[in-house]
């Protein structure tokens, strides 16, 4: 039995999530990862044979043998294992579950990276982005000045960049503005 609270961040109200985790349980990727991890194409009691079958043979063998099922009105799901050896049976319901997890972790683990990853990156690119643009504000404040009537510099206190224009702003009356760029 597995209960999924903890498996998923989704809404596990809705059974499309529900099944979807049923359907992964017992999927080739997940059937794979417990041949592996119990070593069972090196065990023979395993398909009763005398002959070491292949990861494939393995897997679709653990697929007849392997039932998840999606317990009525609850959030739980049953996986069951039927082979003639329990113990067996055991370690293979427990490496279903134990895998799905590994898998669904390393999923996670693997979107985490890449999202980092582009997150770095594009944090890169935008303070790059920044310190161009700032550079290149300072130096279009620098070439500007501003004359008030009577004589003398005054300073600009606000400029606002827009896609079709340039905007000054300063608090001082009567200012005109010289060296139009």
């Amino acid at each position: 039995i597995v209960k999924v609270d903890r498996i998923q961040q989704e809404d596990l109200r809705w059974g499309d999530a529900l099944r979807t985790i049923e359907q992964t349980l017992k999927s080739r990727t997940v059937l794979e990862r417990v041949v592996d991890s119990l070593n069972l194409t090196k065990d023979l009691s395993f398909l009763g044979t005398l002959t070491e079958p292949t990861k494939e043979q393995a897997a679709a063998f653990l697929d007849k043998i392997v039932t998840v099922r999606l317990r009525r009105n609850t959030r739980l799901l049953d996986v069951a294992v039927t082979h003639p050896n329990p113990e067996l049976t055991a370690k293979i319901a427990n490496a279903v579950i134990n895998e799905f997890l590994a898998q669904n972790y390393q999923q996670n683990a693997e979107a985490a990276d890449k999202a980092a990853s582009f997150l770095t990156t594009e944090g890169r690119r935008l303070q790059l982005q920044l310190s161009e643009s700032e550079k290149a504000l300072q130096e279009f404040r620098d070439r500007r000045i501003v004359f008030p009537p009577r004589g003398g510099i005054a300073p600009i206190d606000r400029i606002d960049m827009r896609r079709d224009r340039v905007v000054i702003r300063i608090d001082r009356p009567r200012l005109r503005v010289i060296d139009e760029v």
